[in-house]
């Protein structure tokens, strides 16, 4: 009687292997905490990369993944795939994601408060405070104002990743 001998990659203590982990299970795990953001919007993985994890390595490997950055997706309206994932620290990633779902303003870092009556913008990350935390810019009465603010503070201090919004 011979024995059958499970084969496997061999490569799940890489640090890409728990990158690749890690997007399928946000695509594809309804228990995950950010299942909703990906699955829902229809957000997938690409086939290339779905099932083969050697695959998705060896693209990382020569595509600047290393550690110490994550895994971006250029367009966030897109899935996961070789052409629009690139490798970037994690201040680019965080301001290049998408809004928070709380936001009711549709516009990144303003939000109205209620007990003032006011739009409020603010800003964070480690090129505004080296705290990494919220600089106030000020309170407004609309919220065109408050992203105006936003987009200026931007430019005078050439951020260069915090993205300028246009208002709608």
């Amino acid at each position: 009687m011979t024995k059958k001998v499970l084969i496997t990659h061999g490569l799940s203590k890489h640090y890409l292997y728990g990158v690749w982990l890690d997007m399928k299970l946000r695509c594809e795990d309804p228990n995950h905490s950010s299942y909703d953001l990906y699955s829902a919007k229809n957000r997938k993985v690409c086939k290339e990369w779905k099932h083969d994890v050697v695959r998705f390595i060896q693209w990382g490997l020569e595509n600047g993944g290393k550690k110490g950055l994550d895994l971006d997706r250029e367009d966030n309206s897109l899935g996961y795939s070789p052409e629009n994932c690139r490798f970037v620290p994690r201040l680019v990633n965080r301001h290049n994601a998408d809004m928070q779902r709380r936001n009711k303003t549709g516009y990144e870092g303003v939000w109205y408060d209620k007990s003032r009556g006011r739009y409020v913008s603010s800003i964070k990350g480690r090129d505004v405070l080296p705290s990494n935390k919220t600089k106030h810019l000020g309170r407004f009465f609309t919220a065109e104002q408050a992203v105006e603010a936003r987009n200026n503070f931007i430019r005078d201090n050439k951020l260069p990743h915090h993205r300028i919004q246009e208002i709608k």
